[in-house]
């Protein structure tokens, strides 16, 4: 369970030493996204395990892999579009920029 509650807390209290901080900061949206992934990969663990035994769990670890290789590549793709896209807007105000000199000559 992911609460502790008044009513019950010397029964909840054990638990807060396993449970995620939270909070509205950029952080806490990460450790947000982060146990969501970790909930789904427990549970694809648990029953990659129950179905298919020490090679399912081998299929989860390979996919989880493949995974976080795509979205890392997906990532590098997205800074080096924009890196590319300030470079050209700079370079075509050089070139603007030379083409108006090379008129005033």
């Amino acid at each position: 369970e992911d609460y502790v509650t008044a009513e019950r807390l010397s029964e909840h209290l054990p638990r807060v030493a396993r449970m995620w901080r939270m909070s509205s900061t950029p952080r806490g949206y990460a450790l947000w996204i982060a146990k969501r992934f970790v909930a789904v990969y427990l549970k694809l663990d648990r029953d990659a395990n129950a179905s298919f035994g020490y090679a399912g769990r081998c299929v989860v670890v390979g996919l989880l892999l493949v995974f976080i290789w795509a979205q890392a590549r997906g990532l590098v793709w997205l800074v080096q579009s924009l890196v590319n896209m300030l470079n050209d807007d700079e370079d075509s105000k050089k070139k603007a920029e030379e083409k108006k000199k090379k008129k005033d000559k």
